[in-house]
């Protein structure tokens, strides 16, 4: 989720962004074919939702669907422009990811993303081999940055697989205090949560998802890094899911707000 959040931010953070570069920022988040791998054997499977809302404008949906069976996970996600933002975004971008549990980590298996931004067309498909990812198919989209080798991302999980450890329904005590590195074929991130606060059934972390290498040099100087805020609410069974996901930005606050 971490990803996905930053990708929106920094066309909302520039003075001059007119309401097309909202568009453009939503259709970069806009997925489309929600599939999961048949080949997951489920024992528990679970639906949920947030809206991306920017002032009093809903510019997204991001739809999450799950497996989870033994010790193993398959994820994907659907995000759609919604409201105005939608006349603006003509964009399709599909993510799977598999992997299985640590101890509380995730760590990636497998992971498929293709994007098509009306302006940029992308695709990879990876796999991990000994906690490296190795890149079985890649249509690279353009940009000035070089991207990074699939060694540089050698313990690292892929976008979705980190989205998807801070949504989902967990103890108290994997909330917070994690961190994570993220590569996507071409590009190396990292995400890191602080601490828990915790004010009756709720708890917040202050994050950071920071840009590390395979960016645009001006991106890199401009936006090196997101600090956003995750709140945490009872899902039930003992367990807490991700509620809210929060960053200010120079034209007001960015929310990503769960739906179910």
């Amino acid at each position: 989720m971490s990803k996905l959040f930053a990708r929106i931010r920094p066309a909302l953070s520039r003075p001059t962004a007119p309401l097309r570069r909202i568009g453009r920022a939503t259709g970069a988040l806009v997925l489309a074919g929600l599939v999961l791998p048949a080949s997951a054997s489920a024992q528990e499977q679970e639906n949920f939702a947030f809206d991306i809302t920017y002032g009093p404008l809903t510019v997204a949906r991001i739809s999450v669907a799950s497996r989870e069976g033994g010790n193993s996970y398959a994820v994907a996600a659907d995000i759609r422009a919604t409201g105005l933002a939608a006349a603006f975004a003509r964009v399709n971008f599909t993510m799977n990811a598999q992997g299985y549990f640590g101890s509380p980590s995730l760590h990636a298996t497998s992971y498929r993303e293709t994007v098509d931004t009306g302006q940029r067309q992308s695709s990879v498909d990876m796999v991990w081999q000994s906690g490296t990812p190795v890149i079985r198919s890649q249509v690279a989209g353009t940009g000035s940055a070089t991207p990074v080798p699939p060694s540089r991302g050698r313990g690292a999980v892929d976008p979705l697989t980190a989205m998807y450890r801070l949504a989902r329904a967990r103890p108290e005590g994997e909330l917070c205090n994690w961190n994570a590195s993220i590569y996507d074929g071409a590009r190396l991130a990292a995400v890191a949560l602080g601490p828990p606060s915790r004010q009756g059934d709720m708890i917040t972390c202050n994050a950071t998802h920071r840009r590390l290498e395979g960016f645009p040099a001006d991106d890199l100087g401009r936006f090196p890094a997101f600090n956003f805020t995750a709140t945490f609410r009872p899902a039930g069974d003992g367990l807490w899911h991700l509620t809210e996901v929060a960053s200010a930005t120079i034209y007001g606050t960015v929310r990503m707000e769960r739906r179910n």
